[in-house]
């Protein structure tokens, strides 16, 4: 196996693994204070197609889609839903059906820049810490209006993408039900 197969196969069986429980230390990057509570969004990917192992999907149709938010609370368990893995028929080194993981989070928090973070799967020990850069409140509740109340009218996202780390092109669906959605309003409207 060539260097970038062996990089691309350790890559896609972190993924495979669930994100640990302990708990995640969210920072502001300027004081160092802890953020009590922000919102974390989900991003999975779905993959249906032909697999070979274990480069990963050979001829495939992506969606990605967002599920599952919820409010963490600094100190708790910091319990991420995962997709299951694989659905499908095995044939050797080759696998039709449907694949799913999680991408990352996208991470909110009153008067701070939204954070996209793809490195959950820490090793065991390590602190889990990560900053968020304070942003003025006259800049974060357009920010929010603009990229972020659109998730919850809609079925699906396929604009003012900047924050999912995915480019100016995106076409997510939406699969937050009421109480999710009301969660998320409840969220960015608290003081």
């Amino acid at each position: 196996m060539t260097v970038g197969l062996a990089a691309f196969a350790e890559s896609a069986n972190a993924q495979r693994k669930k994100v640990p429980e302990d708990p995640v230390q969210f920072v502001d990057a300027v004081t160092g204070e802890t953020v009590s509570e922000v919102l974390v969004m989900p991003r999975y990917s779905v993959y249906r197609g032909v697999f070979i192992a274990p480069e990963g999907p050979s001829k495939a149709i992506v969606r990605n889609y967002l599920d599952h938010p919820f409010v963490y609370r600094a100190g708790t368990s910091f319990k991420v839903k995962h997709p299951r893995v694989f659905v499908g028929l095995p044939l050797l080194m080759v696998f039709i059906g449907e694949g799913r993981d999680l991408d990352g989070v996208l991470v909110l928090a009153r008067d701070y820049y939204p954070l996209w973070t793809d490195d959950l799967w820490w090793p065991p020990g390590k602190q889990r810490k990560l900053k968020l850069s304070p942003i003025p409140h006259e800049r974060w509740l357009p920010l929010m209006k603009s990229d972020v109340y659109p998730l919850l009218n809609s079925s699906r996202l396929k604009q003012n993408c900047d924050i999912w780390q995915v480019g100016e092109r995106c076409d997510f669906k939406i699969e937050y039900d009421k109480k999710e959605r009301e969660l998320v309003r409840s969220f960015l409207t608290q003081r």
